[in-house]
């Protein structure tokens, strides 16, 4: 039984190392969507502050594994911005008059508080001629220009302005020392602490940290778990303990500890120990040797578990390179090995491609899938003559096609005063990208203020409507139509007003026919309903006619997707538990760990997907009943499930 679970928690370890490459690219992917955000339409800026929350929950998560390079990270500098600023006033500048071909939309304003030492980005949208303050994303310094943190606004469902994250940070010596994490409660109007971590350093060693979460039974942050950590005479990190706090006993309670070891100054041993209750002591559970390339990079793992007393050989893994002229790793492949030494699987692989003065043109990763290399995402970049990144499109692979897919893709120019960013979109049946609509900001201050507008380039209507827009004198399409889910048996409902604008306070009469006849149609006024028989199942196109009369008809397409639901008795299939608070184990033998889900409320949204692994988590999920939808070698199920 020991030897089982030695084995368990050694796979665990191996998973941490092998997928930490992957949460790096994650976490790299997420800082590159951030900054291609920051001067992307309106509707993309609320992304950018939930990419940025999900780059510090990722954080979080992974805090094995990258935590501390993340908190070395966050050790600011002096901000750029700040000395740019008038430090001495509040710096506002006035509406900037547009060219005829683009069209009013956003306005942003950059003001300074010099005497709260913080940095206003307002945003404004046109809305029947005036301009309504819908979005603000404050950053805070202290008196010597250290960013601090950073909150963000915006109007909820509901038209009111509230909050949505905030982070403050403290510093001491230029070290961050105290990080909290707020929310917002709408009761309140106001912030409350969700969590928060504690630092110490000795010099520029950290030496701990703690972890304090919200507790919704006792309304309060309570400590979660704390590291401890001594160092070397060279300041090289020789153990790692962490400890989670007991609320039984009121204190922290030892959990596992790490010991490395170093040779040319280069980590080539980690020991795991796992706290023994019985013993009160760490006993010995794995161990990770890794060697180095004469370019240090990591050439091989190898790792053990103990066991009655000595080290046994488990794993390795093998790390193979490419590499330019100039040292640059052009592909990286990683192999494993298991208990034999001599077999051997294919577990990832790296590319990249660099223009001659070093600039990065390619990232790539790949999986090992059905003994081939599967690409999870690429990222081809666009540079200037300077190696400055002018934008970048991403492609992956399609899990229900297997199918290379073109995922988001822009690209910036520039003129005197202004930049035009031009985003587009993926033409399924071309495989190509295609022009879809374009953002000019003019700037009146590189630091003050810019001024938003859009110019739609696509007026082809397809029959899935997304990514379509209509633009005439008459009338225009304002926003995307999402694809629309529809459970057999019951309806959906969308309002168009939502999706098209009619210039010149004229009229708009709408209607609606199905092409499959998969559902029926009604139109009432602007509200469309789509109601589905209790045995259709599949996909439906919905045709819009748009008309004002006496002048003009245009047509766009929804598309719709009819689900339908099956009871987990009626395909036997296992859920539990169902009702669930956190997450569901799904078992059947049509459907492995590698099935992919996906999570739509009964209205039809998505609500999340992946893959089905071991569990289903529903954590961050709102209470109330889901669909369930379960896909894996072109088969499919759908089933209710309960969030309690």
């Amino acid at each position: 039984m020991k030897q089982l679970f030695t084995a368990t928690l050694l796979c665990a370890l191996v998973t941490v190392f092998a997928q930490k490459p992957a949460v790096q690219n994650q976490i790299k992917r997420l800082e590159q969507d951030i900054e291609a955000l920051k001067f992307a339409p309106n509707e993309y800026r609320l992304l950018k502050a939930e990419l940025q929350d999900e780059y510090l929950k990722l954080a979080e998560k992974n805090k094995l594994v990258v935590r501390q390079d993340l908190l070395i990270q966050q050790n600011m500098e002096v901000s750029d911005e700040l000395l740019s600023i008038s430090m001495d006033s509040v710096l506002i500048r006035k509406y900037v008059k547009t060219s005829d071909s683009f069209k009013d939309s956003v306005r942003i304003i950059f003001s300074f508080d010099n005497s709260k030492l913080v940095e206003s980005e307002t945003t404004y949208e046109l809305r029947s001629g005036e301009w309504v303050m819908i979005k603000k994303f404050e950053s805070f310094y202290d008196e010597d220009g250290h960013d601090i943190g950073w909150a963000n606004y915006f109007i909820d469902s509901f038209g009111e302005f509230v909050g949505g994250s905030k982070y403050v940070f403290e510093l001491e010596d230029g070290k961050v020392v105290s990080s909290e994490n707020l929310r917002w409660d709408s009761s309140i109007q106001d912030w409350y602490l969700y969590s928060k971590n504690l630092s110490g350093y000795e010099g520029d060693n950290l030496v701990y940290q703690e972890s304090w979460n919200w507790n919704w039974d006792l309304s309060e942050c309570v400590p979660n778990y704390r590291y401890s950590f001594t160092y070397d005479s060279e300041g090289n990190r020789i153990t790692q303990t962490t400890d989670d706090w007991s609320f039984d006993e009121e204190d922290w309670s030892p959990d596992a500890q790490y010991e490395f070891q170093y040779q040319d100054g280069r980590q080539w041993t980690s020991i795991l120990s796992w706290w023994d209750d019985a013993t009160e002591q760490y006993q010995l559970d794995s161990r990770m040797n890794t060697s180095y390339n004469s370019n240090g990079d990591v050439l091989a793992e190898y790792f053990y578990s103990y066991n009655e007393g000595e080290w046994v050989y488990t794993s390795n893994v093998v790390h193979w390179y490419t590499y330019d002229a100039a040292n640059r790793v052009l592909e990286e492949v990683q192999e494993q090995s298991f208990d034999d030494g001599v077999t051997t699987r294919n577990v990832y692989k790296l590319e990249a491609a660099y223009t001659e003065t070093g600039g990065k043109l390619l990232d790539a990763f790949y999986t090992w899938q059905n003994d081939e290399w599967t690409l999870q995402y690429k990222y081809i970049y666009t540079l200037n003559e300077e190696d400055e990144s002018l934008g970048f499109e991403v492609y992956y692979t399609d899990w229900s096609t297997g199918l290379i897919v073109g995922s988001f893709k822009f690209l910036m120019t520039y003129g005197e005063d202004t930049q035009t960013t031009t985003y587009y979109a993926w033409d399924a049946e071309n495989s190509v990208y295609y022009k879809n609509y374009s953002w000019e900001a003019h700037f009146v201050d590189d630091v003050v203020e810019y001024e938003d507008y859009y110019v739609f380039t696509n007026d082809v209507p397809s029959l899935d409507a997304r990514k379509t827009y209509f633009r005439s004198p008459l009338f225009e399409q304002i926003e995307e139509i999402p694809t629309i889910s529809v459970i057999a048996g019951t309806s959906s409902q969308l309002d168009l007003d939502t999706y098209f604008e009619v210039n010149k306070g004229r009229s708009v009469v709408y209607s609606v026919e199905s092409l499959k006849s998969l559902v029926n149609p009604s139109v009432d006024g602007s509200l469309v309903t789509l109601t589905s028989g209790a045995d259709a199942e599949g996909t439906d196109s919905v045709k819009v006619s748009i008309a004002v009369p006496g002048l003009a008809i245009e047509e766009a397409y929804i598309k719709v997707e009819v689900l339908k639901v099956l009871s987990a008795k009626e395909f036997g299939i296992e859920v539990y538990p169902n009702p669930t608070a956190n997450f569901v184990s799904v078992s059947h033998q049509d459907f492995t760990s590698e099935a992919n889900y996906q999570l739509f409320s009964l209205g039809g949204h998505l609500i999340t997907y992946g893959k089905v692994a071991k569990v289903i988590s529903l954590q961050g999920v709102q209470k109330g009943t889901y669909i369930l939808r379960l896909e894996e070698n072109g088969k499919s199920a759908s089933y209710r499930i309960i969030k309690k």
